[in-house]
C-alpha cells in the first residue's frame, strides 16, 4: 500500500468516524489478534503501551490490566486541562502488549479508596511534569 493510498484510508476512516458519532474521541485502543484460518483470536495481553509526551518529554506509558481506558481517560484528561497547548487535543493510541516494556512508566488502577481524578493528579505530579 502506498503512502497516499494510506492517508486516503486514514482520511475516509476519520471522516466515516466523524459523520457517524457525536462524542470526541478520546484515545484508541489497538488490540493484537491471532487471524488464522480458523478465524479471529484475541492474544492475550498484560496490558497496553503508549508513546505520549508529558510538559514536552516524550514518555513511553504502560497502562496495566485488561481495561486501561478509564485510568487512561482520566490522565489525559487530566494532562490537556493543564497542558493544554492548543486547540487540537491530541489522541492517545494504546497498543496491546504481551509483556511490560522495560523502558516504559508503569500506571497502575488507583487503589480502593482514592479517588481516580486524586490518582492521575499524584501520577501527573510523579512524573515531575507539574507547572508553575
Amino acid at each position: 500500500m502506498s503512502l497516499k493510498t494510506l492517508r486516503t484510508e486514514i482520511q475516509r476512516t476519520a471522516d466515516q468516524l466523524r459523520s457517524e458519532t457525536t462524542d470526541r474521541i478520546s484515545l484508541i485502543l489497538i488490540d493484537v489478534v491471532d487471524a488464522s484460518e480458523e478465524g479471529e483470536e484475541s492474544i492475550p495481553c498484560v496490558g497496553y503501551t503508549c508513546d505520549f509526551a508529558l510538559a514536552g518529554k516524550p514518555r513511553r506509558l504502560f497502562f496495566k490490566g485488561a481495561d486501561p481506558e478509564p485510568i487512561a481517560n482520566a490522565l489525559f484528561n487530566h494532562i490537556y486541562r493543564i497542558e493544554r497547548a492548543g486547540r487540537i487535543r491530541p489522541v492517545p493510541v494504546l497498543m496491546a502488549a504481551q509483556a511490560a516494556p522495560d523502558d516504559a512508566l508503569t500506571i497502575e488502577q488507583p487503589t480502593e479508596g482514592i479517588p481516580t481524578a486524586e490518582h492521575v493528579a499524584r501520577l501527573y505530579d510523579a512524573l515531575g511534569a507539574v507547572h508553575d
